[in-house]
């Protein structure tokens, strides 16, 4: 059973752009202005908040990241309203994880090879850990960025997985 799309709720992280973004703004030059994405999108396990991972690059994504950030969303339709901007790094990230039973905790894989655990609703991080170090015989040793990860069922443990084939668990 399918229902139809009875609206849509526009995320703008536009409209708030210039305060998690304002040094890579101000610092840059170029002929043509930088473009935002959103990088990955993400729900609360009670549907209650939104998440966007965002950032400013040149103009394609094969651009340089100039800055990225986090942004938790309070979704009360028909608006969204910005709780919190965290995150904030020169390195993009691409995996959004609620966890799933707190409403309020968010786990982030960027391509700076961590792993993070946020209070979504503030911005602080609670912790933050990295792959193993694989071997330096290794070919892709130096490929550290995240490119997925999950909780478990109950949340008590993060498995991820890097671009240098690394797969990892830790428990928080």
């Amino acid at each position: 059973h399918t229902s139809p799309l009875v609206g849509m709720l526009h995320l703008k992280p536009a409209v708030a752009v210039v305060g998690a973004h304002t040094r890579a703004l101000n610092t840059h030059s170029g002929a043509r202005p930088p473009a935002l994405w959103v990088d990955a999108v993400g729900w609360s396990c009670d549907g209650r908040l939104a998440f966007t991972a965002e950032s400013l690059r040149k103009q394609t994504r094969d651009e340089p990241c100039l800055s990225s950030c986090v942004r938790c969303w309070m979704i009360r339709p028909p608006e969204a309203t910005v709780l919190s901007v965290f995150n904030e790094s020169a390195f993009p990230t691409f995996v959004l994880r609620p966890h799933p039973a707190d409403p309020y905790l968010l786990a982030t894989g960027s391509c700076d090879g961590s792993v993070s655990r946020w209070l979504a609703t503030t911005g602080e991080l609670l912790s933050r850990f990295t792959a193993p170090e694989p071997a330096l015989s290794d070919p892709n040793a130096a490929a550290v960025e995240v490119l997925d990860g999950t909780f478990s069922p109950d949340g008590s443990c993060f498995a991820a997985i890097n671009a240098s084939g690394v797969a990892w668990l830790s428990g928080l």
